[in-house]
């Protein structure tokens, strides 16, 4: 650095004074541009990273709700039309069940469903409070016919034909309330219908006996 002299002074020289502190600033400068590029590498980095997802107590599998298998029931007071079933091929052992739907002149099942040649008990009770109905098992195409013949046989036969071929099993007439339990071997595959033959009741007590 230049000085001058005067006497016992020095004075130091303008010039250099000023670009020794632009150099100083300017250092200063480019570490704080450094800093700030760091910092800004640095969040980069950080919104890079993956994400991974906390398990809550809300996740993982549910297992499934088995749905239960709804069987037909009979209401005492008749009630409406119950579900349609009876044994299947895969359920057997048990009797099949069926009713009536209180007065009205109705089947409480429209469908019963057995094994050919299986051993087969059905019981049929009658929840109605005034009205007889039977329950007849007949060839397939003949149930009007079944009907008729056995409004001729009479209630002294409740009202089904004697010795008739195209019946192959039934049972007695009953009054309101009662019940019975009919046995019988199921006939070759098939569908056959099942009808009440009390007079009149044909037209709609009917229903179909599934052999597999």
């Amino acid at each position: 650095m230049r000085t001058i002299n005067t006497g016992h002074l020095s004075v130091v020289d303008p010039v250099r004074n000023s670009a020794s502190r632009w150099c100083r600033h300017l250092v200063w400068l480019a570490a704080l541009v450094a800093a700030l590029s760091l910092i800004a590498c640095e969040q980069e980095q950080v919104r890079d990273l993956p994400v991974t997802a906390v398990p809550t107590k809300a996740q993982g599998t549910v297992a499934p709700t088995p749905t239960p298998v709804v069987k037909a029931t009979t209401s005492p007071s008749g009630g409406g039309v119950q579900p349609a079933t009876g044994n299947s091929p895969a359920d057997p052992g048990g009797p099949l069940i069926i009713s009536v739907v209180g007065d009205s002149l109705q089947y409480d099942k429209q469908s019963l469903t057995v094994n050919a040649g299986s051993d087969v008990t059905l019981s049929f009770t009658n929840v109605a409070t005034v009205q007889q109905h039977n329950w007849v098992l007949v060839k397939p195409g003949t149930k009007d016919e079944v009907a008729m013949a056995g409004t001729l046989a009479g209630v002294a036969n409740g009202w089904i034909p004697v010795d008739d071929d195209r019946v192959f099993a039934y049972s007695s007439l009953l009054d309101a309330g009662a019940s019975e339990e009919i046995k019988f071997t199921a006939p070759a595959a098939g569908t056959y219908p099942f009808v009440c033959t009390f007079p009149g009741h044909n037209a709609t007590m009917v229903g179909e006996f599934i052999v597999k």
